[in-house]
């Protein structure tokens, strides 16, 4: 039985807040009203300990803020209006507003489950997979996970222009594609496998007309992310912003194609993942965004975990694009359950179940924030998502595919 088939099932059965500790008298000496020195802390103190505290008493809305003010809450109904989701660095699939829009966009979107690909893929070569637990898996799942279209919406609306072109060097499964077409954005993406493309372009087409994409639409390529080339004429090379999410080393195994990163040993896969990274982010304009949904994974040889979070960061630094937020993506329970007492007696290992949205800047922030869509008003739905009947997709669509999670690398 795989220990990590999910890396997203998560349950909180309590939904309380969490007490916030209330800060330290100190961090308010220098605000007006506020106790002197002498009344704040009766003993002396260091003069680089105000310094120090200065730019987040000055910009106390900054993510370095290590407590939540009470006096600068926002009610979160007015963050999802106007963002999608609140914009922390914590993206909560758990929560019910999330899950109304996931069910919209799998409405509108009319998903089906990995096409392209076969299914279980992420139970290829595991001889364990035939044993009750994984048999009971595949009766919630066909194995093969699908991206989640909230989470890409949140990375496309964030990140790019209104009128953005958007690569994608590690395109898989339609969604992305979809969702970017229906936002206005132009889609590029990248995939080994021309089944996989013929699958894409055949659901892009059947939905052009109800998501009312702009004529370009989203387009596929076959090509492998380490080495492709534009080749058509109306193939730029340059784009807005880079979206994707890179196999997650032989977790999924898509192909025996030599050139497929998922089926690449560790070390060849991490040579080839960075050239990819390399390769993508030279076709980044500037000012624009690199937004990468990855996770850590365990070798499936050794046990230990593979550091592609790490990998992903190094390969941005060599062309010196900081990382500019770090995100965790938290998913609804699923399969954890049946896995985790087992897996945590036998070797102390916990369910991993969180993955990571990565964002990267190329040149200036704040004008790469600048040419991004505003937010000066409630987002609204897209119309696509009212024209199918407003029905909810069957109870198989809704569920969390769990293998891994939201994501089909």
């Amino acid at each position: 039985m795989p220990e990590e088939l999910s890396l997203f099932d998560f349950d909180f059965s309590d939904d309380r807040p969490i007490p916030v500790p209330e800060p330290p008298l100190q961090t308010n000496v220098g605000h007006p009203g506020a106790p002197s020195v002498a009344e704040a802390d009766p003993e002396p103190r260091l003069e680089t300990d105000a310094d120090a505290w200065e730019p987040i008493l000055a910009h106390p809305l900054q993510d370095e803020t290590l407590f939540d003010l009470g006096q600068f809450s926002q009610p979160a109904a007015d963050l999802v209006g106007r963002f999608v989701v609140p914009p922390f660095t914590v993206l909560d699939r758990r929560q019910g507003y999330w899950q109304e829009r996931k069910a919209k966009w799998v409405a509108a979107l009319r998903l089906m489950s990995g096409e392209g690909r076969g299914g279980a893929l992420t139970f290829v070569g595991r001889e364990t997979a035939s044993d009750d637990v994984s048999q009971k898996l595949l009766a919630i799942s066909n194995g093969t996970s699908i991206f989640d279209p909230v989470l890409a919406e949140v990375a496309i609306r964030w990140w790019s222009p209104s009128d953005a072109h958007i690569f994608d060097p590690f395109a898989g499964g339609s969604v992305r594609g979809v969702v970017a077409a229906s936002l206005g954005r132009a889609y590029l993406g990248i995939d080994l496998r021309p089944e996989q493309v013929k699958a894409n372009e055949v659901a892009a087409s059947r939905l052009a007309c109800d998501l009312h994409f702009p004529s370009y639409g989203p387009r596929w390529r076959v090509g492998v992310a380490t080495t492709w080339e534009p080749e058509r004429a109306d193939d730029r090379d340059e784009f807005d912003m880079i979206l994707t999410c890179p196999p997650y080393g032989d977790l999924e195994v898509y192909s025996d194609d030599p050139h497929d990163l998922s089926n690449m040993a560790s070390k060849t896969f991490e040579a080839a993942y960075r050239t990819a990274i390399l390769r993508a982010v030279d076709r980044l304009g500037r000012s624009g965004f690199s937004v990468w949904v990855v996770g850590n994974f365990r070798d499936r040889k050794t046990g230990h975990v593979v550091d592609l979070v790490g990998q992903t960061i190094e390969a941005h630094r060599i062309v010196n694009l900081p990382l500019h937020a770090d995100l965790v993506i938290l998913d609804p329970p699923a399969t954890a359950g049946m896995r985790a007492s087992a897996t945590f007696t036998a070797l102390r290992r916990p369910i991993r179940v969180h993955q990571h949205m990565l964002v990267f800047v190329k040149g200036d922030p704040a004008r790469a924030a600048s040419r991004c869509e505003r937010f000066d008003e409630q987002v609204h739905d897209h119309p696509g998502m009212h024209e199918n009947g407003g029905d909810l997709p069957p109870d198989s669509l809704l569920e969390d595919e769990g293998l891994p999670g939201p994501l089909d690398p």
